[in-house]
């Protein structure tokens, strides 16, 4: 079976009702990151042994846990923007300055994300600081557009648009201040969410503070944004903005239903600035 096509929430069904492996998951998913980035190049740090050392352990603690008991990404792999900081798994900013700093500990996010069950693959590529709408760096290099490899892949979360347009893993977690998630999943033909400040706990962002930046996801699949914002969600005190209320949003989302009633509006240029 091939996983590439099919949303984090789905692939979370079958993995649940046994009818594929969490080793046999990762597995292809392994092998699908190593092609892409070889082509791409959406990865400052991938960690396949530690991901699939992950993945056998999650296996053997599905045979003997009934499906309603587990967490809601269980076993789904995911992605990490290389800006937020990951439990011994380096973190570089995008920065030949931190490009061997290994944080003591996750993110909020990125900690919500593995009690929910999600498997860590690798880090995505960002420029340095998140600096440009393009994702390139004298650190990783350029990270291409999957469907036209001349042509950039935006940013700064360029290396989250191109794992989401190519199925390396449905998940990807990500950053926005001016379009940093908005502007990939134009160029790369994905989605991109940026949530309200505060809607996810943002606490590590140096630059948080004084500016509209906070936690965002790229992915092909509307209920996975959902999903993600739901299990990301909640205050937290490391962060100010989030002490507000977050209501989660309502799943199954039917995309029909969600739009019914309501009007959209098309602006081709925006004046000004």
């Amino acid at each position: 079976m091939q996983f590439s096509h099919l949303s984090g929430t789905a692939l979370a069904r079958l993995i649940k009702q046994r009818k594929v492996s969490i080793v046999e998951v990762m597995s292809q998913t392994l092998q699908r990151a190593e092609t892409v980035q070889a082509n791409c190049n959406p990865f400052v740090t991938l960690v396949p042994d530690e991901a699939l050392a992950h993945a056998k352990l999650l296996d053997v603690q599905l045979e003997y846990t009934p499906p309603q008991s587990l967490p809601p990404l269980f076993g789904v792999p995911f992605t990490v923007k290389d800006l937020l900081d990951t439990k011994d798994v380096r973190t570089t900013y995008g920065s030949r300055a931190l490009e061997c700093n290994v944080p003591e500990n996750d993110v909020v996010a990125v900690a919500r994300m593995r009690e929910a069950g999600a498997i860590l693959i690798g880090k995505t590529t960002t420029p340095e600081f998140a600096g440009k709408v393009l994702t390139d760096s004298a650190l990783c290099g350029a990270t291409r557009n999957p469907w036209a490899p001349t042509l950039t892949a935006g940013g700064s979360s360029g290396g989250a648009g191109v794992v989401a347009a190519t199925g390396v893993a449905s998940l990807s977690v990500s950053t926005d201040g001016g379009g940093s998630s908005r502007i990939p999943a134009s160029a790369c033909g994905v989605l991109g969410l940026k949530v309200t400040m505060g809607g996810i706990p943002h606490e590590s962002w140096p630059f948080h503070f004084g500016n509209n930046s906070s936690i965002s996801m790229n992915c092909r699949h509307p209920e996975d944004l959902a999903t993600l914002f739901n299990v990301m969600s909640g205050s937290h005190r490391l962060d100010p903005w989030s002490r507000r209320e977050t209501l989660p949003i309502a799943m199954p989302l039917d995309a029909a239903q969600a739009v019914h009633g309501k009007r959209g509006l098309f602006v081709p240029a925006l004046g000004g600035e």
